[in-house]
Protein backbone atom coordinates (compact mmCIF):
# COMPACT_ATOMS: atom_id res chain seq x y z
CA UNK A 1 0.00 0.00 0.00
CA UNK A 2 2.07 3.53 -1.50
CA UNK A 3 1.07 6.68 1.19
CA UNK A 4 -1.18 7.89 -1.35
CA UNK A 5 -3.80 5.29 -1.02
CA UNK A 6 -6.38 6.41 2.19
CA UNK A 7 -6.65 2.95 4.85
CA UNK A 8 -10.41 2.26 4.74
CA UNK A 9 -11.66 1.61 8.01
CA UNK A 10 -15.33 1.75 9.77
CA UNK A 11 -16.74 4.50 7.82
CA UNK A 12 -16.02 2.66 4.57
CA UNK A 13 -18.67 0.17 6.24
CA UNK A 14 -22.26 -0.10 4.26
CA UNK A 15 -24.75 -1.11 6.88
CA UNK A 16 -27.69 -2.84 5.88
CA UNK A 17 -30.86 -3.41 8.49
CA UNK A 18 -32.38 -7.72 8.48
CA UNK A 19 -35.41 -8.54 9.94
CA UNK A 20 -36.92 -5.29 10.98
CA UNK A 21 -39.34 -5.25 13.59
CA UNK A 22 -38.97 -8.80 14.32
CA UNK A 23 -36.94 -10.23 17.53
CA UNK A 24 -33.65 -10.84 15.60
CA UNK A 25 -33.71 -7.19 13.71
CA UNK A 26 -29.78 -6.56 13.35
CA UNK A 27 -27.30 -4.57 10.99
CA UNK A 28 -24.74 -6.47 8.50
CA UNK A 29 -22.14 -4.91 6.71
CA UNK A 30 -19.35 -6.79 4.70
CA UNK A 31 -16.43 -5.03 3.05
CA UNK A 32 -13.50 -7.13 0.51
CA UNK A 33 -10.77 -5.08 0.36
CA UNK A 34 -6.99 -7.41 -0.83
CA UNK A 35 -7.07 -10.59 0.36
CA UNK A 36 -9.15 -9.54 3.07
CA UNK A 37 -12.73 -9.71 3.93
CA UNK A 38 -14.74 -8.45 6.82
CA UNK A 39 -18.02 -9.23 8.03
CA UNK A 40 -19.76 -6.97 10.86
CA UNK A 41 -22.84 -7.00 12.65
CA UNK A 42 -24.45 -5.67 15.56
CA UNK A 43 -27.79 -6.45 17.50
CA UNK A 44 -30.33 -3.35 16.59
CA UNK A 45 -33.89 -2.75 18.16
CA UNK A 46 -34.95 -5.19 20.48
CA UNK A 47 -33.03 -7.86 18.52
CA UNK A 48 -30.43 -10.04 20.52
CA UNK A 49 -28.32 -13.34 19.94
CA UNK A 50 -24.75 -10.82 19.08
CA UNK A 51 -22.08 -10.25 20.63
CA UNK A 52 -23.04 -6.08 20.13
CA UNK A 53 -25.50 -3.92 19.88
CA UNK A 54 -25.71 -0.13 17.84
CA UNK A 55 -27.28 1.18 20.68
CA UNK A 56 -23.86 1.03 22.37
CA UNK A 57 -22.02 1.49 19.37
CA UNK A 58 -20.70 -2.46 19.44
CA UNK A 59 -20.18 -4.98 17.33
CA UNK A 60 -19.17 -8.58 16.01
CA UNK A 61 -16.91 -8.84 13.74
CA UNK A 62 -15.31 -12.22 11.23
CA UNK A 63 -12.47 -11.34 9.06
CA UNK A 64 -10.92 -13.75 6.83
CA UNK A 65 -7.76 -13.48 4.42
CA UNK A 66 -7.83 -15.55 1.39
CA UNK A 67 -11.54 -16.97 2.48
CA UNK A 68 -10.03 -18.83 5.45
CA UNK A 69 -10.88 -17.33 9.01
CA UNK A 70 -8.66 -15.03 10.81
CA UNK A 71 -8.16 -16.13 14.80
CA UNK A 72 -8.75 -12.12 16.27
CA UNK A 73 -9.46 -14.35 19.60
CA UNK A 74 -7.23 -16.85 21.46
CA UNK A 75 -10.71 -18.57 22.02
CA UNK A 76 -12.34 -17.94 18.46
CA UNK A 77 -12.68 -16.61 15.11
CA UNK A 78 -15.48 -14.23 15.96
CA UNK A 79 -14.48 -11.04 18.05
CA UNK A 80 -17.42 -9.21 19.72
CA UNK A 81 -18.31 -5.73 21.61
CA UNK A 82 -15.58 -4.24 19.46
CA UNK A 83 -15.97 -0.01 18.96
CA UNK A 84 -16.22 0.97 15.54
CA UNK A 85 -12.11 2.52 16.92
CA UNK A 86 -10.89 -1.36 17.46
CA UNK A 87 -12.58 -2.52 14.68
CA UNK A 88 -10.95 0.44 12.27
CA UNK A 89 -7.66 -1.02 13.96
CA UNK A 90 -8.35 -4.64 13.19
CA UNK A 91 -8.68 -3.42 9.35
CA UNK A 92 -5.83 -0.92 9.64
CA UNK A 93 -3.74 -3.92 10.28
CA UNK A 94 -4.65 -6.39 8.23
CA UNK A 95 -4.16 -3.51 5.23
CA UNK A 96 -0.50 -2.58 7.00
CA UNK A 97 0.97 -5.62 7.64
CA UNK A 98 -1.00 -7.99 5.52
CA UNK A 99 0.11 -11.83 6.01
CA UNK A 100 2.39 -10.92 9.04
CA UNK A 101 -0.33 -9.87 11.03
CA UNK A 102 -2.34 -13.11 10.12
CA UNK A 103 0.48 -15.58 10.82
CA UNK A 104 1.12 -13.70 13.85
CA UNK A 105 -2.73 -13.90 15.17
CA UNK A 106 -2.44 -17.68 14.54
CA UNK A 107 0.94 -18.33 16.23
CA UNK A 108 -0.75 -16.68 19.28
CA UNK A 109 -4.04 -19.53 18.86
CA UNK A 110 -1.66 -22.49 17.83
CA UNK A 111 0.20 -21.35 21.54
CA UNK A 112 -2.71 -20.93 23.37
CA UNK A 113 -4.71 -24.26 22.12
CA UNK A 114 -1.31 -26.13 22.51
CA UNK A 115 -1.06 -24.63 26.07
CA UNK A 116 -4.65 -25.59 26.85
CA UNK A 117 -3.51 -29.08 25.55
CA UNK A 118 -5.95 -28.74 22.46
CA UNK A 119 -3.63 -28.76 19.85
CA UNK A 120 -4.09 -32.82 19.01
Amino acid sequence: MTEQQKLLDFENLAFITMYEGTPVEKVIAQLKFDDFMISVVANSGNGDGLYGHVDKNEFEILMTFKGVNIPLAVCGDVLGWQSPAQISKHMRDAQLNGFVWVDLLRKVKADYDKELGLDD
